[in-house]
This record gives structure tokens, sequence and C-alpha cells, in this order.
């Protein structure tokens, strides 16, 4: 309830500081907002006065234009004429866009704009006046020209000329008249004449009236130009005053406008006040109400922490109270389960065969229930994990089956197992697991099962475009069935149905735990359809990756032989349980082999001092000096001796453990003869290969590191330290030469082969110090790149041998 009323009272504050701060911002923002529209509107240009300005200064340069063209009559200052005037008409229908803020103003840009036509309609008026006087220059100009086109006309006169004598013959001269006086003859002849002359006076009398007409005219024409111009000086007038108006406009409007921003300016202020007043009133009272259930919070976590840290403590001790107690039974269980077996093999009696093999099933149960709870501890710590390995299910399933037939007969209960729809296949996953999970529904369903029978079926399905293959395995009986309501309880942890049968049976309630458990992780599922007394199927999908049969190991059944050279063996047991002792020793001397008992690890040390084994099995956990130490001091000073421990735990951690100690082999109690059979052997086998491949080593390197030895003077880390640089130097030395023989650099192989040679001769690897130095001499003389490549190859491969063998001297425990 605190916490609700905590959680109600933030949340009222933050609301009301939300809405507080929306309408405070709202208000702030509106002012904001019409002020800063009011400086935008002011921060802008007045168009209209700029256009209306524009307009007056294109005016004038109009008229400059027109006076210019009147008194020059060129034609360039005429087109600009034109342009101004239109860039004037579009400015005026701009302006028309401005006059819609107030009637006003409207009226006010109507007038300038009227006067603006008005202005351009006098001058062009003035323009048409002074084309009117072309005519009369025209007149002048003919005139001009028939004055200066004058000719010389041709004209016809009579001209008196003298008669040429012809010469006459003699008798005409004397018969002939002769004629009186002196002969004379009258000839037309051209002559030019002056025409203009004759119209002079006509001329004169044109120009006069000419000039008449000139002037008259030149007086109407300027008493019209002095009338246009008069009444363009009052259009200008007009025009200004209304421009002057215009600004004493705006700028009352300008004013008004600071007058409203300065108002809304101070309403502003005030807003931001109660609103910042306010919003630190509701904040102090936010973290007021924060800061008093943060103190509460961190009392309750302080107290949480705790209850965390028990908690954890209890898993923890949970934990090692499972580990401990299964290591603890898994002891005596080792001993009787080991024990009745060697008495099985040894009893030929039915009555006494009988019992034995009670206690032997017994035994199995208990291993059965040690193994659950071993299970239940590493699930619920994250700590299970599943193998990936190939496997024919066809042949897993006959082994459960097996494994369950006599339980079955026992009861006199069918089982049977179905695969009519399942085809050969070969899967990839953790077949033990898959194995535990049937073998513990198979055995749920016998135990449930007076009378009837139990069936396991099993099917495939591989879907499309898929590379998973879902099995599905069924588990149907014709027991007692479980209720409707029970149904999820029963893979609940350490939970068993009230059923006479139940306590009849007992056990720890943790199978179908697992199981569920087990499914989940490796992504199947599992659901019951059980009804009481209709019986039961359990029904269970897992997704498998397809397998590879040529990977599944093929086992055959042999008679166990005995090696010849068991009874050479040397074997000592290390266990502080008697019975564990009494089993080891039974097995070990019926194969033939001598075995020495101690009871603590200090009692191996001391006796690993004296004798020579060839094989210890050492307990981990024993009083006085545990398994772990007493194997690093036997191997400290013995190191040709395998020690295998003896676990009741197979944790990963602890595996490590052993082998960090120097261990090489573990054995899991319980044990059977077979289990210990098997690791003896691979025991001595893995000892026998690691002998043979360091002679190998040893021969082919040559490495002798008794001048290294005599250098230390005993200091074995000194030691040690020449080693590990020697691995160093030579794997850089030999990438050096490699990288130098690729780009033919002779000067550094050279180099960094003689840096080579010498650290070899301390570790006396003759075979490798010469090859060295040859390869030295080769890049130094003759270069022959085809032997210094092969005498590289020889090099690196006996530096590889050399620094594998003293890898392994380093990996010796000192």
């Amino acid at each position: 309830m605190k916490r609700i009323k905590i959680e109600f009272q933030v949340t009222l504050l933050t609301v009301l500081v939300v809405l507080a701060v929306s309408y405070s911002g709202f208000l702030v923002y509106q002012s904001l907002s019409q002020i800063v529209d009011s400086i935008h509107k002011e921060a802008r240009p007045d168009f209209k006065l700029l256009l209306i300005k524009d307009i007056e200064s294109d005016l004038t340069e109009v008229e400059n234009t027109v006076r210019l063209y009147t008194l020059t009559r060129e034609e360039k200052y005429f087109h600009p004429y034109r342009e101004i005037n239109q860039e004037i008409q579009e400015k005026l229908t701009n302006l028309q866009d401005y006059a819609l803020t107030s009637e006003d103003e409207k009226l006010q840009i109507d007038s300038i704009r009227a006067l603006t036509n008005e202005k351009l309609s006098i001058w062009e008026n003035i323009l048409a006046l002074h084309y009117s006087k072309v005519d009369t220059h025209e007149s002048f100009s003919e005139l001009y020209s028939k004055i200066d086109s004058s000719i010389t006309e041709p004209d016809t006169i009579l001209v008196e000329a003298p008669v040429v004598e012809e010469k006459v013959g003699l008798l005409k001269r004397i018969f002939g008249k002769k004629k009186k006086g002196k002969d004379t003859l009258m000839v037309e002849q051209l002559q030019p004449v002056d025409s203009n002359k004759i119209e002079k006076a006509t001329i004169k009398q044109e120009i006069a009236e000419i000039e008449q007409r000139i002037k008259t005219s030149n007086q109407a024409l300027s008493v019209k130009e002095k009338t246009l111009l008069e009444k363009n000086i009052e259009l200008t007038e007009l025009l200004k005053t209304q421009i002057t108006e215009l600004e004493t406009s705006e700028q009352k409007k300008l004013l008004v406008k600071t007058q409203e921003a300065d108002r809304l300016a101070a309403i502003t202020y005030k807003r931001l006040t109660l609103f910042t007043i306010g919003a630190v009133i509701l904040l102090l009272l936010v973290l007021f109400i924060f800061y008093r259930y943060l103190n509460k919070s961190r009392a309750y976590q302080t107290i949480l922490h705790q209850a965390k840290t028990d908690a954890e403590k209890l898993a923890r001790a949970k934990e090692l109270f499972v580990a401990t107690v299964s290591h603890e039974m898994r002891t005596p269980i080792n001993a009787i389960y080991g024990l009745t077996e060697q008495l099985l093999l040894k009893t030929d009696a039915p009555d006494r065969k009988k019992d034995l093999e009670i206690i032997y099933n017994s035994t199995e149960h208990l291993i059965s229930l040690v193994n659950d709870t071993l299970d239940f501890s590493k699930i619920e710590s994250q700590k299970l994990q599943l193998d990936q390995v190939d496997f024919a299910l066809d042949k897993l399933l006959a082994e459960v089956i097996t494994l369950n037939k006599g339980n079955a007969e026992t009861k006199q209960l069918e089982l049977n197992l179905d695969t009519r729809q399942l085809p050969p296949l070969v899967l990839c996953g953790d077949a033990f697991r898959l194995k535990q999970v049937l073998i513990n529904l198979l055995n749920n369903a016998i135990k449930f099962t007076d009378r009837g029978s139990v069936t396991l079926k099993v099917l495939a399905n591989e879907p499309r475009g898929s590379a998973l293959t879902w099995v599905t395995f069924q588990v149907i009986d014709t027991g007692i069935g479980i209720s409707t309501e029970n149904h999820q309880v029963i893979f609940d942890d350490f939970v068993q149905l009230e059923t006479d049968l139940t306590k009849k049976q007992g056990g720890a309630g943790l199978g179908l735990s697992i199981v569920k458990k087990l499914i989940d992780i490796q992504g199947g599922t599992i659901h019951i359809d059980s009804k009481l007394h209709q019986g039961t199927t359990i029904t269970i999908k897992i997704p498998y990756q397809k397998g590879n049969p040529a990977n599944i190991k093929v086992t055959t059944k042999s008679e166990r032989v005995i090696p010849d050279n068991f009874s050479k063996l040397s074997i000592l047991i290390v266990d502080d349980e008697e019975f564990n002792r009494y089993l080891l020793k039974g097995i070990l001397e019926k194969w033939n082999i001598r075995v020495t008992e101690c009871t603590n690890g200090q009692e191996a040390v001391d006796q690993s001092r004296h004798s020579h084994f060839d094989l210890i099995f050492m307990d981990v956990r024993m009083p006085v000096l545990n398994g772990l130490e007493a194997s690093q001091q036997i191997l400290k000073r013995d190191q040709d001796t395998k020690i295998i421990a003896l676990t009741a735990t197979s944790k990963p951690e602890d595996i490590e453990k052993c082998e960090q100690a120097g261990m090489h082999n573990f054995l899991s109690k319980p044990f059977i003869e077979k289990d210990l059979f098997q690791i003896i052997q691979e025991t001595i086998n893995k000892s026998n290969n690691q002998a043979k491949t360091e002679k190998n080593s040893r021969s082919k390197s040559s490495i002798d590191l008794s001048e290294l030895e005599r250098m230390a003077d005993g200091n074995k880390d000194f030691m040690r330290e020449m080693v590990e640089i020697f691995i160093r130097s030579s794997q850089q030395g030999l990438k050096e030469i490699q990288n130098n023989i690729r780009i033919k650099n002779w000067g550094l192989v050279r180099e960094y082969a003689h840096k080579m040679a010498a650290p070899t001769k301390h570790l006396k690897a003759l075979s490798l110090y010469n090859k060295i130095k040859e390869m030295e001499r080769e890049a130094d003389t003759t270069q022959n790149e085809q032997k210094i490549i092969q005498l590289f190859e020889d090099v690196k491969q006996e530096v590889q041998e050399a620094n594998r063998y003293l890898k392994s001297f380093l990996n010796t425990p000192s």
C-alpha cells in the first residue's frame, strides 16, 4: 500500500507539473510568438515605400530620357524610355497588392498610381509635340535640295559662220558666174543657259512662308509645352506629398507596434516569473517525495541485498551439501556395488545369488537417486553441458527397451516398441540424455501400471527446408492415470502424487522434473494426456541435427583378456575408506597385480620416496594431505609415475583441478570392473605413447640441456627462462629469415641465421647448429636461392622438433 501511495503521489505531482508547464508554456509561447511576429514585421523592409520610391526614381529617369531625346533626336535615348515606362507599369501593378491592408492606404496608393500615370501621359504629350516639328524641317530640306541641285540646261542659238570656198576646175572658173562680196552662213549652235534664275523669286517666297509657319508653330508648341511642364511640376509636388503622408503613417504604425511589443514583453515576463516560481515549488515537492521514497527504498534494498546474500549462501550451502552428500553416498555405494558384483561373479549358489542380485539392484537404484540429485543440481546451477555425437536411433531405442524389459517382465507387463512409421535415422545430439529421458519415462510407466502394457512409439518429421529432424516419442501405458488438475504439478521439483502406489514405490520426486528440464535444454516440448484410471500418454518432441553414419563408433563384445604386462605392474591405492581399498585390491590382485595401500596423501608421498609405482589410484578428498597436493609432491620427485584420480564427482571444474595437479586420468565412483580395466589400459597406453614421442623428439632434435644446467648452477627458474627465450627467439628468427628469403634480402638472412646459431650451440643441437651455419655461409657467399630454401626447410623442421621437446620440458612439474 505504501508503494502504491508513493507512486500515486509522484504521478499526481508529475501530472500537475506537466499541466502547469504546458499551460504556462502555451501562454509564454503565445506572447513570444506575437512579439517575434511584430519584430519580424518591423525587421522586414517596407516594400510598399521602397516600391513607391523606386517608381519616383523611375519617373525622374523618364523625364531625363525624354529631355535628352528631344534635344538630340537620338534613338538610343528613346528605347530606355519605353523600357522604363513598362517597368513603372509593372511596379504599379505590384503596388496594388500592398493596398490591401486598409482603405486609407488603398486610397493613397490609388492616388499615387493615378499621379504616376498622369506624369507619364504628360511626357507622352511632350514627345508628341516634338514629333510635330519634323514636318517643318522636312519642308526646309526640300527647298535646300532644290537650290543645291540646280543644273545648266542647253539652248539653240543662230550663229554666222564663214563659207569655205570649194576648189573648182578651170572650166568652171572661166564659164561660171562670180559671186558678189563675201559669203556668210547662219548656223544653229547649243549653249548652256542658267534656269534657277527663273525660280528664285518663287523659292524666296516659299521660304518666307515656311519661316512664318515655323514661328507660329513654335510659339504654339512652347505654350503647350510650358503648360505640360507646369502640370508635371504640380503632379510631382502632389506625388511627394502622398509619399510623405505614407512615410508619416508608417512611422506612426511603427510606434504603435513598438508600444504593443513592450506591453506583450511585460506580460511575458510576468508569466515567466509565475511559471518559474510554480515549477520550482512543484519540483521541490517532487524532489522531497522522491528523496523520502529513496531513503525508504535504500532501506528496502539493504534488506533485499541481505536477503539475496543469505539466499546465495543458502544456494551455495545447498550445492555444497548436495556435492558432499553425493560424494559420501557414492563411497559406500561404490563398495556395496563393486563387492556385490565381485560376489556375483564368484557365487554359483542360486539362493545366495538371488540375494546378491537384490542387493545389486537396490544399489543401482541408490545410484540412480544420487545421479538424479547431481543432475538436478547441475541443471539448477546451469552447468549441465550437452554432448553432440552421432548415434543410430534404432539401436538406442533397442537398448532402452532391453534395460526396462526386466522390470516389465517382473510385473508381467507387455513392453512394446512401435517404430513402424520410423525410417532408419542417424541423428546428432546428446544420446545419453535422450536415453536418460526415455528410461525415466518407461520406469515411471512400468511403476504405475499393474496390468496391461507399456508402449514406446516413435515418429519422425523432417520439415521442408529445415536442417532439423523432429523426433516424437510417445510413452503409452494402461496404468492408474493422472487427474487433469495434476498434469502440470507432476513436473515440479520434489513432487509426488499422493496415491497408495506412490507410497509403496517411493522415490525422490525428481524424475519427471529432470525429464522436463532436459527436454527444455534440448529445445523440445513435453505434453501429458491422461485421465484418472484410464492410462497415460506422455508425448515429447525433440529436434536433432542429421548425423553422419561414418562417425558412429562400433563396439563389439569380447571376452576380457588380462594382458601379460599387468602382472608386472606395481599399483598404489590411496584411499581413507577401507571398503574402497578392499574392493580395488580384490579386483587388482585377481589380475595378478602387485598392490600397496595407503590411507592418506602423506603416507602415499612417503611411500613413493622408497618405491616406484607404475600407477597410483589417488582419492581426492582425504585427511592429513588431500589427493591433489599429494599428487604434486609425488610427480615432482618421480615424473614417470602415472596417477589416476578416484573421485565421486564428474564436475568439469573438479576434473580441471585434477589435471592441473598433474593427474593423468580419473575414475568416477561408483565403478564396475569393466571401467577399472579400461582406465588402466588407457593410462598405460597413453604413457607408452608419450614415452615413444619424447624419445623420438629427443633423438631427432638431439637436444642436450646439460650445458644450460651447468650455466644455471642449480637455478631452475633461470634455466626455464633460458628455454622460453630460445623458443621465442627461434620462432621469430624463422619468421624473419622466411620473409627476407621471399624478398631476396640475403644480408638480413645471413644476419638472422648468425643470431640463431649461438643459442643452438648452448643446447648442443649440433645438427641444427651446422645447418644454420651453412645457411649463413650460403647467404653470405654464393647466395644460391634454391639451396638456401632447402636449408631453411631443414632448419625449420629441426627447430619445431626441438621446441616441442622444450615445451614438454617446461610443462613437466619441477
